[in-house]
């Protein structure tokens, strides 16, 4: 993994992410993420991994793991109207597992998809079908925890420019910290 981000609520993710009204605005109009399913995302228990791709056009995939709150029908209907959006972007979809929607371009190239792991986990993807799933497992002694490759994410030209040298060529970061709200960076950092 080039980076793995976990934690106990979603709303750390989702809070940057739905800053922006443009944004909000087209998540719940565009893809049918709306007012009641981020209040539930919010407190969703998660993993989200950047896996590195040795073959294929991308140089890495996305994984979304969620613990999904409430009854999984609503999570169904929204997946549903998701399926319609990625439809009209002339995306086809395949279901080579009664679970697993993957979804690809004209040219056959799988873009990415979703899989039910029991009823109420779900793993979202961008890229190619994920063969090792992120596990939900509880940052210990922490509200969350992001592991980074940074000498592996540097030679594939995926770390962000301006990070300091001695961060660049470690092996391994961790962070830890505890709360999503404004001292959501209390916690301890680690380089190896």
């Amino acid at each position: 993994q080039l980076l793995e981000l976990r934690g106990l609520r979603l709303e750390l993710l989702l809070r940057g992410l739905l800053s922006t009204g443009l944004l909000r605005t087209t998540l719940a109009e565009r893809y049918g993420l709306g007012i009641e399913q981020v209040r539930r995302l919010q407190g969703a228990q998660f993993a989200l991994r950047l896996s590195s791709q040795p073959k294929g056009p991308y140089r890495a995939g996305l994984q979304l793991l969620v613990r999904l709150p409430g009854d999984r029908e609503l999570w169904d209907r929204w997946l549903q109207d998701l399926s319609r959006t990625l439809e009209s972007q002339g995306l086809t979809r395949s279901q080579p597992a009664p679970e697993l929607s993957l979804w690809s371009r004209e040219d056959g190239e799988t873009v990415g998809g979703w899989r039910w792991l029991g009823a109420t986990q779900l793993l979202l993807f961008v890229g190619p079908s994920p063969t090792e799933v992120p596990r939900l497992e509880a940052p210990i002694g922490a509200d969350w925890q992001l592991l980074i490759q940074p000498a592996q994410l540097e030679a594939q030209q995926l770390l962000p420019p301006g990070l300091p040298l001695v961060v660049r060529r470690s092996a391994q970061l961790v962070l830890q910290g505890r709360g999503s709200g404004q001292s959501a960076l209390a916690g301890r950092l680690e380089l190896r």
